[in-house]
Formats: C-alpha cells, sequence, structure tokens
C-alpha cells in the first residue's frame, strides 16, 4: 500500500487453486493394437499439475454390432502419469474407443479433452466358431459365444476332407458369410452329382451290466457303453444323462419334462477297457437317454436310450474267457472274467466238478461198478466285483473233469455254464527209498521194494540190473529202456521181471536167485564186485518220463589196501589245517566232506532270479549211502580233495595275505581295487559256501510246497518266520522268509521272496506280526515277460483288504530308478505307517551298469528309522538282489560305528541263515564296488532348492578336484561293464571315420545288419549306445555322415527305428568329408530298399525342424516310419568349435523333449561324434535328473556319458559349461522341472 508514492504496508498474499485449463492438441497414435497419446500442458494450470488422468473407454465392438448384440460394459482402462504422453498395449481389435485426459492439481481437475478412433481388424483371426453341427444335409455353426473376442468382419471357410474308405480324397472347399452351408459333392466316379452327408451323428450303443444293481439307499441303472466311431464331427469332450417323464417316443434334448440326472462326465468301467460306464437312480416310467458333448459345443448329439427289453433282461450271462492252469500236486488254478451281462446284483459263481474218468489204480478198484459220477461242487462268493475271478481246486491226479461255472444272482438266477475239460496228469512215486540186505553167503540182494503212490491202471515195474558178468540167458535191454536207464556205451545191464505195478510193489523181491520171470532171467551176482540196482515204472499211454530208484550195491567187504595208508597222515594233516584256518577266520569253515557236497549240490541250483522255471527232476535219483559203501578207487577217481585246500595249505603265507578281508574303511578303495586286479575277490566268493547247509523239511512239506517259488530256494527251519496259525489250518505258520541278523542286532531283517498270489495275505500276516515299518522291494513286477512278484498293494489313493488288515496306499513319490510309497495299513483299531521302497531299475539279467542310483537308495533306506521291528528285502526268490540290499547296510552300519569292513565274514553270515543270499562272483564284486562309492564319493550331489545356485558356484571353484577324481573312479565301470577287446578294422571300415585316432575309444559301437549279406564290412558305422537316466542304449552318438557312410546312416536309422535325430553342428560344407543327410524337399532313395520322403525345413530361434517319412520295404510288408531332424544352428561348423550360449542349448534341450517319438533311440550327431555328442548327452542326463529327482549331480552325468566313450567331456570348460546349464534350468525353467 502506497501513499505519495511511500509504501506504508505490505504483505504478500496467495489465492487459492482453480479449476485448470483442458490439456491442448491432444493427438493419438495408433500402431497395430498399441496406443499413443501425446498431449502438450494446459496453458491455465491454476495451480501446480500434480496427475493427467487417462481414460479409455470401448465404446462398440464392431463384431457384437455385426450380430445385432449390444456391447459388454465395464470394459474401461484407467491410469495416471505426471508426464504428457504415454502407451497402453493390447488393445481390442475391430472395436471403437473412446480416449479421454483430464488435468489434476491438489483440489480440482479440468474439462475433459477426448478423442474417438476405432482399431483394425486383426489379419490373423483368434476367435472359433462355436456349436458345429450337422443336421439333415446341412452343415451349420454358430458365432463365438463371446462376440467381444470377435477381431473382424467374419467368413466362414470350410474344408471338408473325406475320411470314409470309399469316398477317398474329395475335398470340399467353399467360403460363405453364412452360419450354413449345404454339403454338396461331386462323385467322381459318376456322372451326376449325389446330395450326400459325410457327417455322421453319434451311435452310442448302451448296455447294462447290473439293470437294477441293489445298493442300501436305492436302486441304481448301472449303464454301459463304447465311445462313437468317428466322424465325430469335432472332438468328444464328454458325456451327460438324462430322464424324461411321461414320454411315448423319444423326445428330443430341449423338451422341458427331461431332467439332467448326470453331465459332463467321462468315468472309465473299472471291468471293462474301452468302456464308459456310469450308474444313475432307477425312476418308474421314466425313460432313461444318453448322449454326448464335443469339445467347443454346448449342445449334446444325438440320443441313445435304455430300452424296456433292457430292464426286464435280467438273465445272467455266463462267465466269460474261462481257463485254467495244472499245478504241482494235481492243484488246478481256475480263471475266469466277469460275465458281460449280470442282470441283477451277483451273489456267487457256482462251481461243479464232475469226475468222467480216472486211471488211478486205488479208485477204480474202489469205485462199484454201478456207481453213477462223482461231481463236487463250489461256491465262490462275490463280494466284489472285479475283472478276472480264480478258485483253487484240488483235484486226484490221472484222473478227467468235466467242470462247469455258472453266474449266480441274489434273485437266485443262474446262467448257462460254461464247461471246460481238464485231465489232470499223473503224480505217481515212490513212497520211501529203496531198501535192501545184501546176503552174503549166496550173494544175492533182498530189496523191499516201495509202495507206489497215486498208482495208475496199466503201470509196470521194471527191475535192472548193472553189473559185471550177466549170465547166458539175460534180457537184454530195449533201446527204450537203455535210454531211460541212462545205459552208456561200456556198461552191461539186463532186465530181471517186468511185472504189473501192484504185483510187485510193498513187497520183496531178489535179485540173483537164478530164477526165470517171464522173458528174464534173474542172473546170480559175482562176490566182491558192485551192482547198480533200478526199479523203474513206466505207465501205459504216458508221455511222462519213468519214476525211477537207483541203488548202488557192493557183494562182500571193500578189500584192504597197502597203498592207502599214506591217505590217513593226509586227512589229518587236511583237518589241522583246516582247524587253523578256521581260527584265524573267526568263522566257521565246512570239512571235506561238506564242501565236497556243497559242490555237488550247487552243481543243480540255478540262479532263481535270472529264471523261474523249476529244475526238472533227474531221471535217476540216488539215495544217500556211507562213505564206507564207496570203493577207495572211486573215493580217489572222483577227487575228495578240494583242489583249491590243497594250494592254501601248500601256500599258506602267500594265501593268507591275498584272502584278508578285514580292512580299515580308509583304505577299503584301496584294497578293493587290488582285489579286482588280483582277482581275490573271486576267489574269497569260491571259499563261501553254496546251496543248502542247513535243513528246511518245514518248506519242503506238501502242504507247504505250493507257498515256495523257486523249488530251490526254501527258507531254513533254524531262522524261518513263524507265523501265528489260523484256525483248522495246522500249515498256516510258514511262509518263505527268514530272519538275518544285522549290525549287533539280532533279527534285524527279514530276507523273503516276493509274494505268490496264494501268499500275499500271508505277506501282511507277517508284515504286522512283526511290527515292520519297513519294506525294500529290489524286483519289477514283470521282468522279460515273466510275473516276478505279485502286486501285494492297491494302486495310488486307494485301499485294498488282506484278510484282516487294511492297506491304504497314501502317497508315493517316483523316482527314475526308484519309487518310495507310504503305506498306511490298519488291523483292528491300529493303524501304522509304513515305507515302502521300491527300487526299479534293476535289468532283467545281471547287475546295474552303474552303482549311483543303488547308493542313493541304500542312503534312503539309512534315513528311514525301522523302529523296533525287522526290515522286510525281498525280490522275487529272496536271495541275489535281497542279500545284496542286505548285505551293504550291515557293512555301511559297521564302517559307521567301528571304522572297519569285512564284507566276506558278513557274507559268511548271512548265508548261513539263508541259502544262496550271494548268487555269483559278480554280485560278490558288486557289494565293494557300491561300498566303495558310498563311502568315498565327492558330495557333488546337490538338491534343487534355494541353495542350489552357491552350492553350484563352490563347486565350479573344484573343477580340477573333480576332474582328477573322475580319471581315479574310472576303473570301477570297467569292472562294471566288461568291455570285449574290439577287433581291429579293415581299412576300408577304417576309411568310413573323419578321425581315425578317436577309434579306439568306441568301447560301446553299435553293428549292423550286413548289406549286402556277403559284404563282411557292410555291419560297421561308427556310432556308441549311450544309456539315458531311466533307458539303457537311449542314445547313439555318432559323426556327422560321410559321402561314404551316408547309405549306411540311413540304414542304421531304419534298423533301429530312430525317430528323432539331433544334429548338434550343420555340415560343414568347405570340407569335403561333409555332406548334408537330407534333402531339403523331395524323395530320394539312399538303399535300394529305402525310400525317403522330406518335407520343407522349418526355422526356428535356434534350429531348423525338418520332417521326414522313411518307408522301409527290407521285409515282406513295407513299414512306414517318421523322422524329425532337429538342427542347432548356433552351434558353428568343423572341429573344436566353441559351444552355443547355455540358455541356446537347454531350449534346444526342451525342444529335443517334446517331440513325440516311440522308444527307439535318438541319434545324436556332431563333427567328430565326440566333442559335442559328449557335451550334450551329459547335459542332457544331468537336466533330466534335475526334472525327475531334482538333484543335480554334473559328475554323476559325466560319469554316465563316459561308460560308453571315455573320451567325452575331457576338458574342465565342459565342466563349467553344464554347471551353467544346470543354474540356467533351476533358474529359467522351475515350472518345466516343478522343483518346488
Amino acid at each position: 500500500m502506497y501513499h505519495k508514492n511511500y509504501q506504508i504496508f505490505t504483505q504478500e498474499v496467495r489465492t487459492l487453486e482453480g479449476v485448470p485449463s483442458r490439456v491442448l492438441d491432444l493427438q493419438q497414435l495408433l500402431i497395430n493394437t498399441e496406443l499413443s497419446l501425446i498431449w502438450r500442458p494446459p496453458n491455465q494450470p491454476n495451480g501446480k499439475i500434480i496427475r493427467y488422468e487417462v481414460i479409455l473407454k470401448i465404446r462398440e465392438f464392431y463384431g457384437c454390432k455385426d450380430l445385432k448384440l449390444a456391447t459388454p460394459n465395464n470394459h474401461i482402462i484407467n491410469v495416471s502419469t505426471t508426464d504428457t504422453m504415454i502407451t497402453i498395449p493390447d488393445l481390442r481389435p475391430y472395436t471403437s474407443y473412446s480416449a479421454q485426459v483430464v488435468t489434476h492439481n491438489s483440489r480440482h481437475f479440468s474439462i475433459i479433452e477426448e478423442r474417438i478412433f476405432d482399431t483394425a481388424q486383426s489379419e490373423i483371426p483368434s476367435e472359433t466358431f462355436s456349436q458345429l453341427r450337422v443336421q439333415d444335409w446341412k452343415l451349420m455353426w454358430n458365432a463365438p459365444e463371446d462376440c467381444s473376442t470377435i477381431t473382424g468382419s467374419m467368413i466362414a471357410r470350410i474344408k471338408i476332407r473325406g475320411i470314409s474308405i470309399d469316398k477317398p480324397s474329395i475335398p470340399v472347399i467353399t467360403s460363405t458369410n453364412e452360419t450354413t452351408i449345404s454339403v454338396i459333392v461331386p462323385m467322381i466316379w459318376k456322372d451326376e452329382y449325389d446330395n450326400i452327408s459325410i457327417f455322421y451323428g453319434f451311435d452310442i450303443k448302451v448296455v447294462e451290466i447290473d439293470t437294477r444293481r441293489i445298493s442300501t439307499s436305492e436302486d441304481l441303472l448301472y449303464l454301459r457303453w463304447q465311445s462313437p466311431l468317428p466322424p465325430l464331427n469335432g472332438k468328444l469332450r464328454d458325456y451327460g444323462i438324462q430322464s424324461c417323464y411321461n414320454v411315448s417316443t423319444y423326445p428330443t434334448y430341449h423338451k422341458e419334462h427331461c431332467k439332467i440326472i448326470a453331465n459332463h462326465f467321462n468315468t472309465s468301467c473299472d471291468l471293462w477297457d474301452d468302456y464308459i460306464c456310469k450308474d444313475v437312480p432307477i425312476t418308474t416310467s421314466a425313460i432313461i437317454q444318453v448322449f454326448a458333448y464335443n469339445v467347443n459345443v454346448t449342445e449334446p448329439g444325438a440320443l441313445t436310450s435304455v430300452t424296456e427289453e433292457m430292464l426286464v433282461n435280467i438273465e445272467p450271462d455266463a462267465p466269460g474267457n474261462c481257463t485254467f492252469t495244472i499245478n504241482n500236486n494235481s492243484v488246478v488254478d481256475l480263471m475266469w472274467f466277469h460275465p458281460w451281462k449280470t442282470g441283477n446284483r451277483l451273489r456267487s459263481f457256482h462251481v461243479r466238478v464232475v469226475e468222467t474218468f480216472s486211471n488211478l489204480r486205488k479208485l477204480s478198484l474202489q469205485k462199484p461198478i454201478n456207481e453213477s459220477t462223482q461231481y463236487m461242487t463250489y461256491e465262490y462268493p462275490v463280494t466284489q466285483y472285479m475283472r478276472n475271478y480264480s478258485k483253487q481246486l484240488y483235484l486226484y491226479p490221472s484222473t478227467k473233469y468235466l467242470v462247469y461255472i455258472q453266474t449266480v444272482t441274489v434273485a437266485n438266477r443262474f446262467s448257462n455254464s460254461t464247461t471246460m475239460e481238464i485231465y489232470t496228469p499223473s503224480t505217481a512215486c515212490f513212497e520211501t527209498d529203496l531198501n535192501y540186505t545184501v546176503r552174503k553167503s549166496d550173494s544175492t540182494i533182498l530189496l523191499n521194494v516201495p509202495s507206489v503212490l497215486n498208482d495208475t491202471q496199466g503201470s509196470m515195474m521194471h527191475v535192472i540190473v548193472k553189473g559185471p558178468n550177466p549170465c547166458d540167458q539175460h534180457l537184454k535191454l530195449s533201446k527204450n529202456l537203455q535210454m531211460q536207464s541212462e545205459l552208456k556205451m561200456n556198461e552191461t545191464a539186463w532186465q530181471v521181471v517186468e511185472v504189473s505195478t501192484r504185483e510187485l510193489a510193498g513187497k520183496q523181491f531178489v535179485i540173483g536167485d537164478n530164477k526165470t520171470y517171464g522173458n528174464g532171467k534173474n542172473c546170480p551176482l559175482k562176490s566182491n564186485k558192485s551192482y547198480q540196482v533200478i526199479i523203474m515204472i513206466t505207465e501205459q499211454n504216458s508221455s511222462n518220463k519213468p519214476i525211477i530208484l537207483a541203488k548202488l550195491i557192493r557183494i562182500g567187504e571193500i578189500p584192504s589196501m597197502h597203498h592207502g595208508v599214506w591217505f590217513i597222515p593226509l586227512t589229518i594233516y587236511l583237518v589241522t589245517a583246516s582247524i587253523s584256518y578256521y581260527l584265524c577266520r573267526r568263522k566257521c569253515h565246512k570239512s571235506i566232506e561238506d564242501q565236497m557236497q556243497n559242490e555237488i549240490a550247487c552243481q543243480n541250483i540255478q540262479n532263481a532270479e535270472d529264471d523261474n522255471e523249476y529244475e526238472s527232476i533227474p531221471s535217476i535219483r540216488y539215495s544217500e549211502q556211507d562213505l564206507s559203501s564207496i570203493s577207495e578207487e572211486q573215493s580217489l577217481s572222483n577227487g575228495i580233495i578240494p583242489e583249491e585246500l590243497v594250494c592254501i595249505i601248500a601256500n599258506d603265507n602267500e594265501k593268507e595275505e591275498e584272502m584278508k578281508s578285514l580292512v580299515k574303511v580308509k583304505d577299503f578303495e584301496d584294497y578293493v581295487k587290488r582285489a579286482i586286479q588280483s582277482e581275490s575277490l573271486a576267489k574269497q566268493y569260491k571259499m563261501l559256501s553254496k546251496g543248502q547247509t542247513q535243513p528246511w523239511n518245514y518248506g519242503k512239506l506238501p502242504q507247504n510246497e505250493l507257498k515256495n517259488r523257486y523249488r530251490n530256494v526254501i527258507a531254513y527251519d533254524s531262522t524261518r518266520v513263524i507265523l501265528e496259525k489260523l484256525p483248522d489250518n495246522a500249515y498256516s505258520d510258514y511262509i518263505n522268509a527268514n530272519y538275518i541278523t544285522g549290525y549287533k542286532v539280532d533279527k534285524r531283517y527279514i530276507a523273503t521272496q516276493g509274494p505268490k498270489p496264494n501268499t500275499v495275505l500271508d505277506f501282511w500276516r507277517m508284515v504286522w506280526q512283526e511290527n515292520v515299518l519297513i519294506i525294500c522291494m529290489v524286483t519289477n513286477i514283470i521282468e522279460n515277460g515273466r510275473i516276478k512278484c505279485e502286486q501285494y498293494w492297491p494302486d495310488i489313493g486307494k485301499k485294498k483288504k488282506y484278510g484282516d488288515i487294511i492297506v491304504l496306499n497314501a502317497k508315493h513319490n517316483i523316482f527314475a530308478d526308484y519309487c518310495i510309497r507310504t503305506f498306511h495299513v490298519t488291523c483292528g483299531e491300529e493303524t501304522r505307517k509304513i515305507e515302502h521302497l521300491h527300487y526299479t531299475a534293476w535289468p532283467d539279467h545281471g547287475i546295474p551298469l552303474y552303482t549311483h542310483s543303488i547308493v542313493i537308495y541304500l542312503k534312503k533306506l539309512l534315513a528311514i528309522s525301522p523302529g523296533d521291528g525287522p526290515v522286510v528285502v525281498h525280490c522275487s526268490a529272496g536271495i541275489g538282489r535281497t542279500g545284496i540290499i542286505i548285505l551293504c547296510d550291515i557293512c555301511l552300519r559297521r564302517a559307521a560305528a567301528e571304522k572297519i569292513i569285512d564284507v566276506f565274514s558278513e557274507t559268511a553270515s548271512i548265508i548261513s541263515e539263508r541259502a544262496n543270499m550271494i548268487n555269483n562272483t559278480q554280485q560278490y564284486i558288486l557289494i565293494h564296488l557300491i561300498l566303495v562309492e558310498c563311502l568315498f564319493s565327492i558330495p557333488v550331489t546337490l538338491p534343487c532348492n534355494e541353495h542350489l545356485p552357491v552350492r553350484i558356484k563352490e563347486l565350479k571353484e573344484q573343477l580340477l578336484i573333480q576332474q582328477q577324481r573322475l580319471q581315479n573312479i574310472a576303473w570301477q565301470d570297467k569292472v562294471l561293464r566288461q568291455v570285449t577287446p574290439l577287433p581291429s578294422l579293415s581299412e576300408r571300415n577304417r576309411a568310413k571315420n573323419r578321425f581315425p585316432e578317436l577309434i579306439s575309444n568306441m568301447t560301446n559301437r553299435i553293428y549292423l545288419t550286413r548289406y549286402p549279406e556277403s559284404d563282411e564290412d557292410s555291419d560297421y558305422f561308427p556310432a556308441v549306445y549311450v544309456d539315458g537316466v531311466r533307458l539303457q542304449n537311449q542314445y547313439i552318438a555318432t559323426q556327422l555322415p560321410m559321402p561314404l557312410t551316408l547309405n549306411d546312416f540311413w540304414r542304421m536309422i531304419a534298423e533301429f527305428k530312430i525317430e528323432l535325430i539331433l544334429m548338434l553342428q550343420p555340415p560343414d560344407f568347405q570340407d569335403f568329408t561333409c555332406c548334408a543327410i537330407a534333402f531339403s524337399s523331395g524323395e530320394f532313395k539312399p538303399t535300394p530298399y529305402l525310400n525317403i520322403t522330406a518335407r520343407e525345413v522349418v526355422k526356428m530361434e535356434y534350429y531348423t525342424s525338418q520332417k521326414l517319412l522313411l518307408i522301409d520295404n527290407s521285409e515282406k510288408s513295407s513299414r512306414e516310419q517318421p523322422v524329425t531332424i532337429l538342427t542347432l544352428t548356433e552351434w558353428k561348423s568343423g572341429r573344436n568349435q566353441s559351444p552355443p550360449p547355455v540358455m541356446v542349448m537347454v531350449n534346444f534341450w526342451q525342444a529335443a523333449e517334446k517331440i513325440i517319438r516311440s522308444d527307439g533311440p535318438i541319434a545324436t550327431l556332431c563333427h567328430d561324434g565326440v566333442t559335442g555328442c559328449g557335451l550334450y548327452l551329459a547335459l542332457s542326463f544331468l537336466l533330466e535328473r534335475m526334472a525327475i529327482e531334482r538333484e543335480c549331480d554334473v559328475c554323476m552325468a559325466v560319469r554316465a556319458v563316459k561308460r560308453s566313450r571315455p573320451d567325452f567331456v575331457s576338458s574342465q570348460e565342459h565342466l563349467e559349461y553344464l554347471y551353467n546349464a544346470a543354474l540356467t534350468f533351476f533358474e529359467y525353467f522351475e515350472s518345466y522341472a516343478n522343483f518346488s
């Protein structure tokens, strides 16, 4: 304030903010579906501008407008910015938008500045038509169900291709703006046009299993049908069922009086493959109708009704596919399928067994002449529906039966009978051994001929004598009897008598009385001579082998022999030396005679792990006799003194060191390496007892025989698990299982066979009785096409009752080489949790090729507490694999506690408790290698968790140590994979290698079938097998083909049925040894019998893909084989090129994994067949284990591929590359591997 130019008062005043003006020059820039808005600030902000509000509204969807539909609301985008421009992506095509900008200061906002604009139509439509259907001769469809998804004006382009056999290759292609089109197809083999439909309606044939299956609350109708046959007018999705009331004719789906009672289901039948099943409530006076839906179609297909005839037809069908198996002792297993239709709830199966003929001698004598046919009946109650049913029948041998099986419902209706004729084989045998008395006075032998069990009519008994000096009138053996009695060329034998079995069985007979019996002369015997007496039974009209008893009998005393005196001091010396050796070893070894018996017994014992067939019984069975009854000449010539024991005594000092097996843990690896090289382990194994060394009489009883899976693997009486007996079953305490002593714990393990169908209940009784919390299973259910073990647990998430015990399969985790299941087992009111460790990677024959997976399996076992009960371990026979697991567990626990290992003594201990626990030298060596890896492997296995990046960083600083360790343990893999020395190659075959210096490392090379057959060099191709994580020989690694080997390359692709080829480098066309492996398109013939059609190459970011069709005409019928070639373009051509970026290689591996292919191997190719192949295959092994096992182990992956070629992955740079690949896979592909 001024007065006469003088300031008399001053004060600063600020006005309040006002309404800002609108923004200036608002412009929009639209590129495809991305909007950019640009503007200038307002001239009059009237305050400080704090933000601009941008509002984007959809005014109209033109797709909805075209269909005359209202535009849906709520399509508004509201964003704010402090800049004078903004970009908004992902706008909808074919849409009208309003863009508004509003200025805001702290108190007010401006007037809206608006621009209206349209987005263009999309060049490529993304929407799909709905409700594709056919009616009469018209094909119809609806617009997309959501009109807001329409990206442009729609024109339907219809392409119809005939797929029926009688309408081949007649295309219909047209376009229309309508939603319907008549299907008019020109018939090229006719002059006129036919108005036809090539779309068929659904034809769902509904058949019933139980028309009225009675439940506790209501009647249920159980429906069954098959999926409709193509064409289906689309892709079948699921089914629905409706109930319609008061309908005289079949209504359409839209009638209001029809009610949906089940919708959108696709339930497979439990009892039949390829059928859909559903049960629905039955309602009187209603018609049940079934219909199907296609994908993206809301309306159902044609209706199929349940007819009245189906409902009233309550007669059950007969059981289906009835078969039988005859086991030992005339035990017959009957098997049949669930009947196709039962008409009502099943009550039982009625089994009637009618005896029509018997060849048994006693039964035929006991049966009255006028007695009617005998029969037996059995009722098989049905408590639960199953696909297959079985019943054991205990029948007479040598008897013919007719077996009738009928289905019986709860309404007491019987089906027709299914009939089978069964003829049980003979089981005739001697009741006891052959006893005799030698009469010295007249040089005769009095035989006490044993009785014959299950004797048959017409059977004959032959008495045969082998020995010196027959009489002149002796009856020579027929050729048939010579063969059956195993008469040798230099032996003399005669038949004494041939009579009916009933005349001689159970009576006495004198050999050598010089009498005549029929055509045979009973020649007198000479004193001081040995004779073999054979009693043989032959059965009339039978192909069975004869039943034979044989005795070697001497007439007179064994003469004294002066030259035998030397044997006494030698025997004393041997016994003394054996006792000394026993004290040193602290283990009991058998006497010389026992070892001899073990060796003899062992000759007839086969490896039951490899073959589940019983050994045939020798045709001549010698009875036991005293050593005194064998002449000294025979004793000495039979070699009673084992050669290896003589060596041990003669070279005592030298062998003591060689057989030393008690080793400190720190020295164990060197000890194993030396012992394998010197073959000491093989010699140790030879010293172990083989075969049966303890009585197993209880398991051999007839009542228990069928409980044993193998006839030569039976539980020792002294260590067998004794079950609590069941009521009315005196022999229910037997199971083929033995207690095994653990480290300082009695009965720590139970070694048992894999359960049989008739021992599953006993197995679970044992598990419950012994309070077992861990079951180790070391076999698959089926191996090499043979059943090795019955599945004794339910499927995941299901319960199953085994006697009084209920088993719930609560959880399972599947890994590459094993599966861990958790069972909840309930008996009465108590429930226990049992861990089931199932090792699945043991090959059908032999031993695993690498030990790492067994080591991981053992560590899982060590980590679980067994509680107070034993650990059950089983394979198929309960020996071999079972022994390996138990022995390794014992040794590892002792190593942890005492820092010492003694495999030999621990093996001797467990084989004294169950026979043949270690089957062969290979298994004995494998145990040592497993222990070496458990105790000395570098801890480089990393769990895939949040600590993985840090741990990988640490291990990358130790690459030299890891590389050195891989070199140091290579000898272990050579032991397990015995490599046959490679034959020298011809000059012609050496020329097939781009780098001949690499030939020596092809230890696992492939062999081709010769073509032509006369060309000896045509079986060679420079390629090797490489194992994968789950499959042996999953890959074939080779060089990029040369012009010289291109034909052989395609022969390999066809012969090994390879459907995926991975070219890690493109060919170097500057190198004259390189060539293209396929045309870019068109046909070519690499050999006269191969035709290959190549399609165009598709280029991806890092690789190219090409599809080919190979037709192999080498056999009578040609075979088609699809082939995919993926070529990695980022790895430069030529040798010693740096690999591509890690991300590229991991992406390439993922692309290869997604290719659908059959079980044939995958071919991997690089310039030299080594550098790139080794790196990629190690990377594949590494990433697959990360995805499956959730573990990262670079050294294991490298070791796995080096077994095929030692020169794979030979540099530290490649080790580091693999660690980087693991880290990349973990960080960028977590969803693929599912690490979480």
